[in-house]
């Protein structure tokens, strides 16, 4: 009975096809492995139940090196429908910034959801050298009501549920609003909200996707910025040669946790790796080293501004 079996590096699962069954298939020395006939035909099988060993090795847990470890392997929900490229502008003025983070990255603090554990999934921006920081302007990247308006411990967080998709949640940190922002407030896409807070933080903005799923059970997930920027949009990051597409800032799910990291209170355990970061204009030099800028925040979603 030839069998195929498939290992997905995305989901924990092993996927058994079965090309040719018959009563009898032969064992990997050559030799027949006689059929178990005492399986239940009136249930529906069409062939012996039969044994395949272990699952394949996915890697050692983080918890034989971490000392804060997930759930392993990681919780996987069901795999994303197609994501809509609705925003049309940008939430930070892009003249004034150098790099952004990639999704996933081990900068700032551990900031993931309910399926995935010890990673930034989430983008910081990162200003220009002689820029002060200070009078990056920030915006409101697509229509929508302002659903929460907190206070860090370094400006305000605010969060936008999209008028168009309202499954999408923009959650932005750490700025200096030019005035009051009720909750409520409906807010044109481009619209100005302040300037970045300073240079104490980089600036950063997650999003909050709420589609149900088979595997959802009502929690979200956090996914990456990038993957919902209009053709136009994403054509102003192609212009200047350091992104081309999505994929070049976000690691995927099945590369974080190949390369799990390890985290403490909220803390990455590692050193920052430059590598996490990407030039907006190709062939500009890494960005200087300012580790410990961030703080952690807390891992209840509520406080996070979930909803």
């Amino acid at each position: 009975m030839p069998h195929r079996i498939l290992v997905s590096p995305m989901f924990s699962c092993v996927v058994v096809i079965c090309l040719a069954c018959t009563d009898d298939a032969p064992s990997q020395d050559g030799e027949t492995l006689d059929a178990d006939t005492s399986a239940d035909t009136e249930s529906g099988s069409e062939g012996p139940i039969m044994d395949l060993g272990p699952l394949p090795d996915f890697g050692p847990p983080p918890d034989e090196f971490c000392p804060n470890p997930g759930e392993w392997p990681p919780p996987h929900g069901a795999p994303l429908p197609e994501l809509p490229g609705f925003v049309e502008h940008s939430y930070i003025d892009l003249d004034q910034i150098g790099w952004m983070s990639k999704f996933r990255s081990g900068l700032g603090h551990d900031y993931s959801d309910a399926f995935e554990h010890c990673r930034s999934m989430k983008h910081y921006a990162y200003p220009l050298d002689g820029v002060d920081w200070s009078t990056v302007e920030v915006y409101a990247p697509v229509a929508g009501q302002v659903i929460a308006v907190e206070q860090e411990w370094a400006g305000s967080r605010v969060q936008i549920r999209s008028s168009l998709h309202p499954e999408f949640d923009f959650l932005i940190f750490h700025i200096d609003l030019m005035g009051p922002l009720a909750i409520g407030a409906e807010l044109e896409a481009g619209e100005l909200l302040g300037t970045h807070i300073g240079d104490q933080t980089w600036s950063d903005i997650a999003v909050f996707a709420d589609i149900d799923g088979p595997d959802l059970n009502g929690d979200g997930r956090l996914i990456s910025y990038f993957e919902l920027l209009s053709d136009s949009l994403l054509a102003e990051y192609q212009a200047r040669g350091g992104i081309n597409s999505p994929a070049d800032i976000i690691i995927t799910q099945a590369e974080r946790d190949a390369m799990a990291l390890c985290c403490t209170d909220g803390q990455f355990d590692d050193d920052e790796d430059p590598a996490d970061w990407i030039a907006l204009d190709a062939g500009m030099p890494l960005p200087p080293e300012r580790p410990g800028i961030t703080r952690p925040v807390s891992e209840d979603p509520d406080e996070l501004g979930f909803r």
